[in-house]
């Protein structure tokens, strides 16, 4: 599960340009779907909207990921309270962590031996983009035993094309492969590319200029609410266009597509 905000874009009042209305989502990066969303409340952040998403689901057996403004030790506990397992980008926004981490993967023994990194290569679009990873128990390394649950450090070398190496770091509450690391990295990403993509290019999200009162709150839910029905509803190689232009023209298939709402 992917924790992420995006930005309603057009839905500010007048003089907030800078700071437009935030949506919290909880995202299945597997099945494609919405779980919870929630907007920062009248003062608060994006980090107290993601607590609240996170506060309304069941995580066992699951694996939450969120960027650098999410690794803190009030979300790391929250997620293992809901009994899922977590894995925290590191940043330089918590350079105490972040230098204790470069730590325990430089006193890594492993550290220069190629069984302890997994690869893979893609090639998409006619770019191709090539990562590695390796993962490292933080037990006995120095690690802050403070924040909550860490047991491993994972470290996350990417390269595309010509561009420069880059190198991310990253939280675990388990010990996970390489291999798992890697993917739950990868799948991170899916809630750019499959739903605020969609909610902009699809649903034109980021136009919306309603913005007084609870609308935008409001019309984010629905959008949500609209992409999950249109996932469920026919095969995963039919165009999501296609399938709304289907609802608007075909009344079995809107029926069809409302019962899978849940």
């Amino acid at each position: 599960m992917a924790v992420d905000g995006k930005a309603m874009r057009r839905a500010y009042e007048a003089g907030l340009a800078a700071s437009p209305p935030l949506m919290v989502t909880a995202w299945a990066s597997t099945a494609r779907l919405t779980l919870a969303a929630a907007m920062p409340g009248e003062g608060e952040s994006e980090v107290e909207a993601a607590l609240a998403v996170v506060a309304c689901l069941d995580l066992a057996d699951c694996v939450v990921s969120a960027d650098a403004l999410h690794c803190h030790k009030r979300m790391a506990a929250a997620i293992l309270e809901r009994g899922g397992d977590y894995a925290l980008c590191l940043k330089g926004n918590q350079s105490k962590l972040q230098r204790q981490a470069r730590a325990c993967l430089d006193a890594d023994a492993q550290a220069t031996s190629q069984a302890a990194w997994a690869e893979t290569t893609d090639e998409r679009h006619g770019r191709q983009e090539r990562r590695a990873a390796r993962v490292v128990p933080a037990q006995g390394l120095g690690l802050d035993a403070g924040f909550p649950g860490v047991a491993a450090v994972a470290e996350i070398n990417s390269r595309r094309g010509s561009a420069a190496p880059k190198r991310r770091i990253y939280l675990l509450s388990s010990v996970m492969s390489p291999e798992r690391a890697l993917a739950v990295v990868r799948a991170h990403w899916s809630i750019e590319n499959n739903l605020h993509w969609m909610l902009d290019v699809v649903l034109g999200e980021d136009g919306l200029r309603s913005r007084r009162d609870n609308a935008p709150a409001n019309l984010a839910i629905v959008n949500r609410c609209a992409l999950n029905l249109a996932t469920t509803i026919d095969d995963p190689k039919t165009p999501i266009r296609r399938r709304f232009k289907r609802c608007a023209w075909e009344d079995d298939y809107l029926i069809a597509a409302l019962s899978q709402m849940r």
